[in-house]
């Protein structure tokens, strides 16, 4: 998966962002920058997030459904659910072996949970940035 666009049209978000708020407002704070940048970061941390999770709750449809998962599409769900499924359950189970529907399950779980953690950091650290004294002027 090629994440230089993502990455790209990010950056192009976070510079036009910071013209726009300092041609809006004369000036702008470090760390109202910081926040743009932490914000636009865990924005693609998020888009991933959400796409691990979509990948493997159409995985876990799919084997309780009994649908046959020979085809090209069904390689490509297990080429990107497989791997995340078995690194996080060794991650939470250890060396304990469980069924791949509990696998699933927690691997799901446990990325939302992630996301929505996140999520709650990131505000929290974004509010206080935005907050913070330092000012840059233009003249």
């Amino acid at each position: 998966m090629d994440l230089s666009p993502i990455i790209a049209i990010s950056a192009l978000s976070v510079v036009q962002r910071i013209f726009s708020t300092l041609a809006v407002h004369g000036t702008i704070t470090l760390g109202l920058v910081g926040a743009i940048v932490i914000t636009a970061i865990w924005s693609i941390v998020s888009f991933l997030l959400g796409m691990c999770v979509i990948v493997l709750v159409v995985r876990l449809i799919g084997y309780l459904m009994n649908k046959e998962m020979y085809g090209t599409f069904w390689h490509i769900v297990d080429s990107i659910s497989r791997p995340l499924m078995f690194r996080i359950s060794r991650l939470v189970f250890r060396n304990s072996s469980v069924s791949f529907v509990t696998g699933i399950v927690v691997s799901i779980l446990l990325l939302g949970a992630v996301w929505l953690l996140g999520r709650i950091l990131i505000a929290t650290i974004t509010g206080m940035l935005i907050a913070g004294p330092v000012v840059i002027t233009t003249t």
